[in-house]
């Protein structure tokens, strides 16, 4: 059985938001061109897990480099080949390679395309109290309040004089 949320139904306020939301897909279809995304996992109905198929053009980058506080990801190259950027190293991938990623390891990790582009299946628990460390851009994404915010690191005890 499928629902339709009541703001697809045709209330005022689901007008406002279904065009606030295409919007958004044609400013990220925009940006993100070489990039198709789709997620299987809450399509079916899933809660706590998600399942992912995504496609990479020449050169394209999966995600902004990032680590989870919480959640664990599974990911399989299924066509093409790229390399996984993995903290400071860089590893070759092809078909058939499976990268796991636990959780709370504060490495950071992101694929990118080779010259052929590159098909990932990625599998991954969903975790309200996940925090998402994204260290190129110093940004934090706090899922459970759908909020990202840029930090500043500092030291521990830098403010408490």
């Amino acid at each position: 059985m499928r629902v339709i949320p009541a703001w697809r139904a045709g209330s005022r306020a689901g007008a406002k938001k279904a065009a606030a939301a295409r919007y958004h897909r044609s400013h990220d279809a925009a940006r993100h061109r070489s990039r198709r995304f789709r997620e299987s996992g809450r399509h079916l109905g899933a809660v706590t897990t998600g399942m992912s198929w995504l496609g990479l053009a020449a050169g394209a980058k999966s995600f902004p480099f990032h680590c989870h506080s919480a959640e664990e990801e599974l990911f399989v190259v299924l066509e093409g080949a790229g390399t996984l950027r993995l903290g400071d190293e860089r590893h070759p991938l092809r078909p058939g390679h499976v990268v796991s990623r636990p959780a709370g390891t504060r490495i950071a990790h992101q694929f990118i395309a080779g010259l052929q582009g590159m098909t990932l299946l990625a599998y991954s628990t969903i975790d309200p109290s996940d925090i998402a460390f994204y260290p190129d851009s110093s940004k934090v994404k706090l899922r459970g309040l759908g909020v990202t915010l840029r930090v500043e690191p500092v030291d521990y005890w830098d403010g408490e004089d």
